[in-house]
């Protein structure tokens, strides 16, 4: 006859193999719904890099204030040189620069795609940026996204350096610091993969010849798929701490204390072309300043954009021409 005992050890024994079973079963869809987010390039590809940001800004000298708003946007075309062992050399050139300011009712635009004889600050712009739109540089990246090296040409780098006052920014075009610039608008993936909820954290440090030593905390954190225009794209948020020198001072007579700044944005990844499709980050600072012997107050409160889209050969010039071949 079979004892209540008997039958405890085996609802105890069932319990212990539906445990099992369930456990297993988990663990198999934990699997299955974690993503391996990585970039992905193939050579021969053509791709446009573009970074844009807009600024309120407000300056308060002796209880008086005076806002003003700008716009910037570099336009950069990449092409994919080669891909080898899960790193892609991809070439960069600069393409266009547009800038927008109004300081107190007064408007400045300038744009080197621009025919118009600049004057002004605009003539300034123009000797600086218009030479730089010849500038050609590599950068070396990982299917993670972390940038492994830029090779900048000697001639690109001559050039920089002949540029009248660049001599006042420093370390700016040195390599390390255009390793720093290339890898602003990317994104670095971690290793693992990811399921929803998952968090990643990501530490650099900056050298700025203008706002000195930077030392950036970022946090990332995975939200899954969304639907952006049509496209199923990656979602993914990130707040950044910053950590500056407490006093800075540099070559252009500038002092200023970061007295906060804070960062954060959303990316969107592209997992199916295996790239940033779009990001966006908002970007508040307070800071005192010091230049030419005048102090002032700032209040920014800003966003930067970048797109990376790819650019698809032109089929019906393509057509076209090999029409006119046959005739």
């Amino acid at each position: 006859m079979r004892t209540a005992t008997s039958h405890g050890k085996r609802f105890v024994g069932f319990l212990v193999a539906v445990a099992a079973v369930a456990l297993l079963f988990a663990s198999d869809q934990s699997a299955q719904a974690q993503k391996v987010l990585r970039w992905k390039f193939e050579q021969g590809q053509t791709f446009q890099w573009k970074t844009s940001q807009n600024a309120d800004i407000t300056v308060t000298i002796k209880d008086m204030e005076q806002a003003t708003t700008s716009s910037f946007s570099m336009t950069m075309g990449m092409f994919v040189k080669e891909v080898a062992d899960s790193v892609a050399s991809l070439e960069v050139s600069m393409d266009r620069f547009q800038m927008a300011m109004e300081v107190a009712g007064q408007k400045m635009e300038y744009d080197t795609d621009s025919d118009e004889v600049q004057e002004g600050i605009g003539e300034v712009f123009a000797r600086t940026f218009e030479p730089l739109m010849a500038m050609t540089y590599t950068i070396k990246m990982d299917d993670r996204g972390e940038i492994v090296d830029v090779i900048v040409p000697e001639e690109s780098m001559k050039m920089l350096e002949s540029m009248p006052g660049m001599q006042q920014f420093g370390k700016m075009f040195s390599k390390e610091a255009m390793q720093d610039m290339s890898s602003t608008g990317w994104l670095t993936l971690p290793e693992e993969g990811l399921s929803v909820g998952d968090s990643w954290d990501m530490k650099s440090e900056t050298d700025n010849p203008i706002l000195g030593k930077q030392i950036a905390a970022a946090h990332f954190t995975y939200e899954g798929p969304e639907e952006v225009d049509g496209k199923t794209l990656e979602k993914i948020v990130m707040d950044m701490d910053m950590e500056f020198d407490e006093n800075i001072q540099n070559e252009l007579g500038l002092k200023m204390k970061v007295e906060d700044m804070t960062l954060s944005g959303t990316f969107y990844f592209d997992a199916e072309a295996g790239r940033l499709n779009n990001s966006e980050i908002k970007q508040q600072m307070e800071a005192d300043l010091e230049a030419g012997g005048q102090s002032m107050h700032q209040v920014m409160d800003g966003t930067v954009s970048t797109t990376i889209t790819e650019r698809k050969p032109d089929t019906a010039e393509e057509d076209s021409g090999s029409t006119e071949s046959e005739n």
